[in-house]
């Protein structure tokens, strides 16, 4: 169960209790200087009287003590009886003794038979006691004594404590009054109060607090308001945020189930693709290795025929024999290339880590004859050890550095292979100072049976750039070819940055055959 506190009052109470404690305290304050100015005032007053009735006795008492008359000093003490206040009094001779002594008929109050030192007054248990001195000629020769009691002080203060009473109570409904009358003050607070909670319980942001006055609780009232109407502004903005943000998520939740399905068919279509490829090359490769039986078969039988009866037949028989010796060669060519382009996934080796530099010392190797007979020259830059199958690596950079001794012009040959090291990995290239390849034909040449020039020309049938794109893509490198007719080419691969490691040859290697 939740504790009530002081904090827990409303402040309209709040401010009436401050009120009433303000004036209570002010009027205990006041009521308390007044009491005791009051009471100097009566100790003031009380000590006048008895100073002079001390002086008056003493004078009188002079003869007395001067010619030790007990008798006459008695009769002029007998005069204090005049006033009810005073209780004793007595006269004492030069020695301090008591010479003549005074005292009310309903006290039972004993004087004190040595006189008691000093002028000041005394007050204690209701009364006050005064000492006066008695001089003859400047010269003392006795004391008075003189006690009075203090009851008029006492009806004095029970009447002023009534009055006090009856003037704070009168005081404290008036302020009361005062407070409750405050309401106009209170009450624009009380209003904010109700329509915060209002708002806090129907969330409804619309409402407003009314303005009472231009004062401080008017300038909080526009605040309040103000601020609820930015709450609502942007209470708002966030609803309608948050619906977007829902028709959003919608929306890219219906994105993400069209992409995972356009990826589903992707990837289907993807492995139909890789098992058609896979169908395809075994079949190029079936196919190629069971044509070359009968078309070797075809091929002798002509050549047989043609040794056998060239000279009983025609010169168009003869040539006709010739073609057809040339096109089951030039068949079996084609299909010797086709088997080349289809062992790169179907015959091919694994992966493995080797100096790249091996490879090219391999393909330059294969190529000592056709360098020699173009008086070629070829340099290389440093080669990375890089995760690779060597035996096509090697048929690459015997086919890039093949074409360039036969796509020659009519100086001699230069090749140089390079190796850069990039961000995504090596790049290698393999340049020439060739022919060059016109920019339209350059989009062609990795394509299968692609040939740019005739065959009495330059002879191959294109197969080698496909072969040599077939192996980087086994790779997962790409080529490409920059080139400027007449000028020279450079042809581009590279292994990507996982299959490579970077280490310096101790040397590098040139090769030159004339």
């Amino acid at each position: 169960m939740k504790s009530f506190g002081v904090r827990d009052i409303s402040i309209r109470w709040k401010v009436a209790a401050i009120i009433l404690v303000l004036v209570a305290i002010s009027l205990l304050l006041a009521g308390a200087g007044l009491l005791l100015h009051a009471r100097a005032a009566f100790e003031r007053e009380v000590v006048q009287e008895l100073t002079l009735v001390g002086d008056v006795v003493g004078s009188n008492s002079t003869a007395a003590l001067t010619f030790r008359d007990r008798r006459a000093a008695t009769q002029t003490l007998a005069a204090l009886g005049n006033d009810e206040r005073i209780m004793i009094g007595g006269v004492y001779d030069q020695n301090g003794r008591l010479f003549a002594s005074y005292r009310r008929a309903d006290v039972d109050l004993a004087l004190p038979d040595v006189a008691p030192l000093g002028d000041a007054p005394t007050f204690a248990h209701g009364r006050v006691a005064l000492t006066r001195s008695v001089e003859l000629k400047g010269e003392p020769i006795g004391n008075v004594y003189v006690v009075a009691d203090t009851r008029e002080w006492s009806n004095a203060l029970r009447a002023f404590l009534v009055i006090l009473v009856t003037l704070f109570s009168m005081v404290l409904a008036v302020g009361l009054l005062v407070s409750l009358g405050l309401r106009f003050v209170t009450r624009p607070i009380e209003d904010l109060a109700h329509l915060m909670n209002r708002m806090v319980r129907e969330r409804d942001f619309s409402l407003r607090a009314r303005k009472r006055g231009n004062d401080e609780i008017g300038a909080l009232v526009d605040g309040f308001n103000n601020m609820l109407e930015e709450i609502g502004s942007r209470r708002a903005e966030a609803e309608r945020a948050q619906r977007e943000l829902k028709t959003r998520v919608a929306e890219l939740d219906a994105e993400v189930k069209e992409r995972r399905r356009a990826e589903e068919e992707l990837r289907r279509h993807t492995d139909e693709l890789q098992r058609s490829n896979r169908e395809l090359g075994q079949f190029a490769y079936v196919a190629s290795h069971d044509l070359q039986e009968p078309l070797r078969a075809i091929s002798g039988c002509v050549q047989l025929l043609a040794q056998r009866y060239r000279d009983k037949l025609d010169g168009r028989a003869n040539e006709l024999i010739e073609h057809t010796v040339s096109g089951a060669l030039r068949m079996q060519a084609l299909i010797n290339d086709l088997l080349s382009y289809s062992r790169v996934s179907t015959r091919a080796r694994p992966f493995e880590m080797c100096d790249v530099s091996e490879p090219l010392r391999q393909a330059l190797a294969n190529l000592e004859f056709a360098a020699k007979e173009a008086s070629a020259t070829v340099t290389s830059d440093p080669m990375p050890v890089a995760s690779i199958d060597p035996t096509q690596l090697t048929q690459l950079f015997q086919n890039l550095i093949g074409n360039a001794f036969k796509f020659r012009a009519e100086r001699a040959p230069k090749v140089h292979v390079g190796a850069q090291l990039k961000p995504g990995g090596y790049v290698f290239s393999v340049h020439d100072n060739g022919i060059g390849i016109e920019p339209q034909y350059i989009d062609r040449i990795f394509g299968v049976f692609q040939r740019l020039h005739n065959r009495n020309q330059y002879p191959g049938n294109g197969i080698g750039l496909a072969i040599c794109r077939k192996i980087i893509e086994r790779h997962n490198g790409r080529i490409w070819v920059d080139s400027t007719p007449g000028e020279g080419s450079t042809f581009y691969f590279t292994l990507p940055v996982g299959s490579v490691h970077h280490v310096e040859p101790s040397e590098r290697f040139s090769s030159q055959q004339h």
